[in-house]
């Protein structure tokens, strides 16, 4: 029983964690308010269909909102929630931190709590003003600021629990990109291992066994040449043997040195395999293989690349990998469907996509917009005849 649990508890993710904490906290809040007394059914009724919208939004905002792509709905959502944690009840506000800083990045989550709260003190001071009135107590300002500084103070317990969720999760992914380009560097070199074998035996029966059998033919021809009578038949069959197999170990050289490819639909299925979140997809003809290993190399790392980039910034639900040939040469297309941005900047990974091309006189282009994803172009000219 105990490890069925702790098997368990180790595949419940941080955000769910989140997530349940949040509407345990929600339904905390809304029975308190729901329960007040006075109450008439028409305000419950509204009062219940406010609160479900913040619920609603909360669910969204902490499941598919992490996917980005919408970021408008977004702001709009967060908008939402934080009118009605400053208007409608101050305890929202706790629920409203815990995703702050798990949706929106770090800095930007810390403005929106700063600006929401300074909006958000004087309602709070006339608030707590009006619940000691209706009690029949004096106003105090000592108590105002305890209240201030104690609800301010939940507010930043809930924000630190939200950093957490975002570190862990950030984590995760780090984890899984890493363990992505490790299973898919581990085919690569498996498959490049076996290819290298098979190219080192052929060279070994070319040079060795080839050279031997080349040397008896010859032997064999003087052998035919110099004999008369019955004794030709016998060598004229063995010259005949000997040549038929020195063909055959031709073939089986010739047939080995060509499968030496480097398999690159098979390196990147196993790219696409080693990463769940986000869906990859593949393009790319089943007959198309590329014989020049430094071609196919680079193809491959360029790939791998741009996906991480995908994985790492892009918050993108699918990536898609497409292989073609184009205007005399090799294209390869990556594109996501992730937040995208305003403009291209061209860090280490792009970097190294654009010296890569550069090196065999391709040419790289990247191009992306705000909500639209992001797109990496890879054109190498020239390369060897695709089967």
């Amino acid at each position: 029983m105990a490890r069925t649990r702790t098997g368990y508890l180790h595949r419940v993710r941080a955000e769910q964690v989140l997530r349940w904490t949040g509407l345990v906290v929600w339904a905390g809040v809304s029975l308190t308010l729901l329960s007040s007394n006075g109450l008439s059914p028409t305000l419950i009724v509204a009062e219940s269909a406010v609160l479900l919208s913040f619920a609603a939004s909360f669910l969204w905002l902490t499941g598919p909102g992490l996917a980005g792509g919408r970021p408008r709905i977004v702001i709009g959502l967060l908008v939402w929630q934080s009118l009605l944690a400053t208007v409608f009840y101050t305890d929202l506000a706790y629920i409203l931190a815990l995703e702050l800083a798990f949706v929106l990045r770090r800095r930007t989550a810390i403005r929106w709590m700063i600006v929401r709260n300074l909006l958000a003190i004087p309602v709070f001071v006339v608030i707590v003003a009006n619940a000691r009135h209706a009690a029949g107590l004096p106003a105090s300002a000592w108590f105002t600021i305890i209240n201030i500084g104690t609800h301010l103070a939940w507010q930043l317990l809930a924000f630190a629990i939200g950093l957490v969720v975002t570190s862990e999760r950030a984590q995760r992914a780090e984890l899984a990109r890493a363990n992505h380009q490790l299973r898919a560097a581990h085919a690569l070199l498996a498959d490049r291992a076996r290819l290298e074998e098979r190219v080192e035996i052929a060279r070994e029966l070319h040079d060795s066994l080839g050279h031997h059998l080349a040397a008896l033919n010859v032997q064999l021809e003087l052998a035919r040449q110099l004999s008369h009578g019955t004794a030709r038949v016998p060598i004229d069959q063995a010259h005949a043997a000997g040549r038929r197999l020195l063909g055959e170990v031709r073939e089986v050289v010739s047939a080995w040195r060509g499968e030496a490819e480097l398999d690159l639909a098979g390196a990147l299925d196993q790219l696409a395999h080693a990463i769940r979140d986000p869906a990859i997809i593949i393009d790319i003809a089943d007959d198309l293989a590329i014989a020049d290993p430094v071609v196919a190399r680079t193809v491959f790392r360029c790939a791998q690349e741009a996906v991480t980039n995908a994985v790492r910034h892009a918050g993108a639900r699918h990536v898609w990998i497409e292989l073609a040939t184009a205007d005399g040469g090799l294209r390869l297309t990556v594109r996501d469907d992730g937040r995208g941005q305003a403009a291209v900047v061209e860090g280490n990974g792009l970097r190294g996509i654009h010296e890569r091309a550069a090196a065999l006189h391709g040419h790289m282009r990247a191009h992306a917009a705000p909500g639209r994803g992001f797109t990496v172009e890879l054109w190498l000219p020239h390369p060897e005849p695709l089967a």
